[in-house]
């Protein structure tokens, strides 16, 4: 795809490739003993971002990181782009789960959702802390469903403009479905109140635990679905 320069991929695990890490389902997918960094090298060659730049024979990046907001996961995009302006670059963000929140304290990025927190890569899982009873309270108390998606939508937007300007070209997919759409958001549709992957993805048995015998419950994309993923942006963004 020669107009372009560079492929960034950004999003959540579910980007990043989780579960093809786990050393239970490297050696039932693979058949190979895990040893070294051998799973994480697989993860890392085998998401739709991997695929995609290979389908599109373009140089890519994976921004993805577990567990990140849809907040953490656009500051990323910006921060990287915003670094890399002289590149013509394809970006695809994919949004993550509503109830996950960011904030960055003595230098380190802090990523919450129910099950712990992701410290500047390291995970905890337990909410013991402070700043982790802060989370539960802000999901208890304070979280609003409505505002959480109007204030998404203007910052999309306002990302969307930002990109434009600097001859970005910018995608969004999305995890969760959005009650609203935008003219940058590919459509994984079932129905017309459906365009998330995951729904998506569950209906066609594209998820790990839906292959039979995995060893581990895990709800992220299987290889196929990784691959599938990958078609269906390829057809949006080439209008094919």
């Amino acid at each position: 795809m020669g107009q372009y320069d560079l492929l960034i991929g950004n999003g959540c695990s579910f980007t990043e490739g989780g579960g093809l890490n786990n050393p239970q389902i490297f050696e039932f997918l693979t058949n190979k003993k895990q040893w070294g960094n051998n799973h994480k090298i697989f993860m890392q060659q085998n998401n739709w971002v991997a695929y995609l730049g290979e389908k599109l024979d373009l140089p890519w990046v994976n921004l993805s990181k577990s567990a990140s907001s849809d907040d953490y996961i656009i500051q990323r995009s910006y921060d990287f782009c915003n670094k890399n302006l002289d590149k013509k670059i394809l970006l695809i963000n994919q949004l993550s789960i509503k109830e996950r929140l960011f904030f960055e304290k003595d230098g380190k990025p802090h990523s919450y959702h129910g099950g712990g927190k992701n410290v500047d890569g390291v995970w905890f899982g337990k909410l013991d802390s402070e700043i982790d009873n802060y989370y539960k309270s802000y999901i208890t108390e304070v979280f609003d469903n409505d505002y959480y998606y109007k204030t998404l939508q203007m910052k999309m937007d306002l990302f969307d403009a930002w990109c434009e300007d600097r001859l970005i070209d910018n995608y969004w997919i999305t995890w969760e479905p959005l009650p609203f759409k935008t003219e940058t958001l590919i459509n994984f549709e079932l129905d017309s109140e459906t365009n998330g992957i995951r729904e998506w993805c569950k209906s066609k048995k594209l998820l790990l635990n839906q292959i039979p015998n995995i060893p581990v419950d895990d709800a992220h994309l299987s290889l196929e679905g990784h691959k599938e993923v990958t078609n269906k942006i390829y057809k949006t963004i080439t209008k094919i």
